[in-house]
């Protein structure tokens, strides 16, 4: 059953964790601080939008990655290991993010193909404790 913390929220719409601002405050990125420095009429609005852009890259990397995503999900939802992995590699992409821009938006495609970041995809690479294998390949 999926949880919050006040670092991680769970989407209920999207059925996906999103990390939260907070996530990024406790690893020293004050992103609310860099807009008010900008004439950004909504900061909410940025913030939120680069934080569920992060979610989204990181839960389409990892369903690109095996078919059942359902059983991907459910190991995110009820493993806490695997939600450790999850939202530690959702900062790392947040800071890939916050400091290099979202890829993925780039017309270059050999731009678009480094827009997970290779720390995130090394997280994600770890081994889920609970199952023993990682949430990229569960044999599938």
């Amino acid at each position: 059953m999926p949880f919050d913390t006040d670092t991680m929220i769970f989407n209920a719409d999207k059925c996906q964790y999103v990390i939260t601002e907070q996530a990024l405050i406790n690893t020293g990125i004050f992103l609310r601080d860099r807009i008010a420095r900008t004439r950004c009429p909504s900061p909410e609005y940025v913030i939120n939008g680069i934080l569920e852009d992060v979610s989204d890259m990181i839960y389409d990397f990892i369903h690109e990655c095996n078919v059942d995503n359902e059983i991907q999900d459910y190991i995110i939802v009820n493993y806490p290991s695997a939600r450790a992995i999850i939202e530690r590699a959702m900062v790392k992409q947040a800071e890939y993010v916050i400091y290099n821009g979202n890829l993925y938006l780039s017309v270059d495609e050999n731009e678009r193909s480094k827009a997970i970041s290779e720390e995130s995809k090394k997280i994600l690479g770890r081994t889920i404790k609970e199952i023993g294998t990682t949430i990229l390949y569960l044999g599938v």
